[in-house]
């Protein structure tokens, strides 16, 4: 087998794994049925063993789930997808296992173990190559190798019990868990995702329980949202992709989907304790969420259906609550003056001035780090890391000396402390550091002033800081 072939077959396999599900879905009778199924002259089995008797003869041997054993010939290939193979029989093309182990004794072109360890005994004959991906080779002194061996990562996994043992009580039932004991990792995980629903409900219950609000409120748009959001992604990242430049976004904007869809899933497993009992607080019904969906988990078919409900649904009740966020509110319409009315007094601490929203603000980075990329690439052609410890000294400079950055000038907003006092070096370079943490995580610190009451950011929280509008724009100068 050519390495080209051997690899588009490894290719088709792998897809093969991702479809597993689906065909558990679409032919359930097959879960049920655990004999041979002869296919023409292949042999298939799904969820068992496929068995090849020293007289017998078949075009291929597949077991999906099971081992392999053939004492026949095999014209074609034998292939188990989370099993072993055992081969003692003439096969004509492949021998492969992914997620399991390969025992040759036989004639083959081109063995292959993937997350597997290849045997090979005294009368293995191999015309072409013997190939292991996390695995090990072992062979008798008297097999023959024509060609070529390789190892990937050789010795750096042990044997997949574990993954084994899911694909086949999971994977192939359509379903995230099973009450297995090689299933222990599995049920570490998601009790450890768990965990770290309950933290995030801890730590964001306001935003948590707007989201819970959005979705009880507009449970149809919030849905719709989430269908149009995973169509929308992949798009945006293939345009950004294709601009080139928009690259250095994709990472951020994937962490940014990431962190959206498990804080939607603690919106929803939130929301799911609630429908058990309506006055529990965020914790207890974020507990008695999980509980009821670690239970669906373990129903095939559902189990998968719910895990992908919860992530696309809890995506769209995110992303619909932001949308509504940044919805401008509209201006109040000032009574008619009277001769006995007089203006408005103009605030006379900018503390009381109108905070600024999220888009205004973002329109103002965007300014400033349009700039510093202009001024830094007129000087080299430097990293990601001198361009931000630039717009850090940039930004650090501006607030304490005019209060505002050149974008922000622009845009016609003002930096100030909560506390009403001056900007000083210590809270400027605070904020500036802090704004780095802000945009680290997939600019989760940014998108906070959204759904902030005070219209802070994380940096503005550290710092001690709010940007508010102003009628003109500060001269820099």
């Amino acid at each position: 087998m050519k390495p080209s072939r051997l690899w588009s077959s490894l290719l088709s396999f792998a897809a093969l794994m991702a479809i597993i599900p689906m065909a558990a879905i679409a032919a359930p009778d097959a879960l049920g049925d655990h004999s041979a199924r002869p296919r023409g002259n292949t042999v298939v089995t799904l969820g068992s063993n496929a068995e090849l008797p020293v007289d017998g003869r078949a075009d291929a041997v597949i077991a999906l789930g099971g081992d392999v054993n053939t004492a026949g010939d095999v014209r074609d290939a034998a292939v188990a997808l989370a099993g072993n193979v055992r081969a003692t029989g003439l096969v004509g093309d492949a021998v492969v296992a992914i997620v399991g182990d390969v025992y040759l004794n036989s004639t083959a072109k081109t063995v292959v173990a993937v997350l597997g360890d290849v045997e090979l005994g005294p009368d293995a004959r191999v015309s072409s190559e013997v190939v292991t991906i996390g695995g090990t080779i072992k062979r008798d002194p008297a097999a023959v190798i024509s060609g070529t061996t390789q190892s990937v990562l050789l010795g750096g996994f042990a044997h997949p019990d574990g993954l084994r043992s899911w694909i086949r009580h999971c994977g192939l039932l359509a379903r995230p868990l099973a009450l297995d004991l090689d299933l222990y990792w599995a049920w570490g995980l998601a009790l450890g995702f768990l965990a770290l629903y309950a933290l995030l409900t801890l730590s964001f219950r306001e935003p948590l329980q707007r989201c819970v609000e959005t979705f009880e409120r507009h449970p149809g748009r919030a849905v719709l949202t989430g269908l149009l959001s995973l169509v929308l992604v992949p798009v945006l990242v293939l345009f950004l992709v294709v601009t080139v430049v928009g690259i250095l976004v994709v990472p951020f904007l994937g962490i940014a989907v990431m962190g959206a869809m498990l804080f939607g899933k603690a919106v929803m497993l939130v929301w799911i304790g609630r429908r058990v009992h309506r006055s529990a607080p965020p914790l207890v019904a974020l507990l008695i969420g999980g509980l009821i969906v670690l239970a669906l988990y373990l129903i095939p078919v559902v189990g998968l259906v719910v895990y992908k409900l919860l992530g696309g649904i809890g995506l769209g009740v995110v992303a619909y609550t932001f949308l509504l966020a940044l919805r401008v509110e509209k201006p109040v319409r000032p009574a008619v003056m009277t001769e006995a009315a007089a203006p408005a007094a103009i605030p006379a601490d900018d503390t009381l001035l109108p905070r600024a929203g999220f888009w205004s603000r973002m329109a103002a980075l965007f300014i400033d780090m349009v700039l510093i990329s202009m001024v830094v690439h007129l000087v080299a052609d430097p990293g990601a890391g001198v361009f931000f410890g630039v717009l850090v000294i940039y930004a650090a400079v501006m607030w304490k000396l005019r209060g505002v950055t050149i974008g922000g000038s622009i845009v016609g907003l003002k930096l100030v402390r909560t506390d009403g006092k001056p900007i000083d070096w210590a809270t400027a370079i605070v904020r500036a550091l802090g704004c780095l943490l802000s945009m680290a995580i997939g600019g989760l610190g940014f998108l906070w002033i959204a759904f902030d009451k005070e219209r802070q950011a994380w940096h503005d929280r550290i710092a001690g800081t709010a940007v508010v509008k102003v009628s003109r724009g500060i001269p820099l100068i």
